[in-house]
């Protein structure tokens, strides 16, 4: 389970009006799609959050690859010529293991937490 949030889209919205804030949403979704399979599950939480489910069936975890296609998606799309905006993700994940059932909504709260781990951690080393 992925948690996705876009960062500073207040100051997008703010600054840029929410014509660009509107681009942001659609841009960040455009980059899940592309980073992720046909088969993984991605859906848009509410203002600027979105959720990803990647059910895997082979042993080991495409966490990293799935983590490096969203970077490199974003890269791709920051760097296109004449953008008002930067677009900056903060990702948390979990992954769940064995054959037990397991509750959506509390995937969701605890990739929500790992997310809010690494949002803290990039305002400190920013210095706010």
């Amino acid at each position: 389970m992925f948690f996705i949030d876009l960062d500073d889209m207040k100051p997008i919205n703010d600054q840029l009006g929410h014509k660009y804030g509107d681009q942001a949403l659609v841009e960040t979704a455009t980059l899940m799609r592309r980073a992720f399979r046909k088969s993984d599950i991605l859906a848009r939480l509410g203002g600027d959050e979105f959720v990803a489910l990647s059910i895997r069936l082979e042993e080991k975890s495409p966490t990293g690859h799935i983590l490096a296609r969203l970077e490199t998606e974003r890269q791709r799309q920051n760097a296109l010529p004449g953008r008002a905006f930067q677009l900056s993700l903060s990702i948390g994940h979990v992954e769940v293991f064995g054959q037990r059932e397991y509750d959506l909504d509390q995937l969701i709260l605890d990739a929500d937490a790992a997310m809010y781990r690494i949002k803290m951690a990039k305002k400190q080393a920013k210095g706010g």
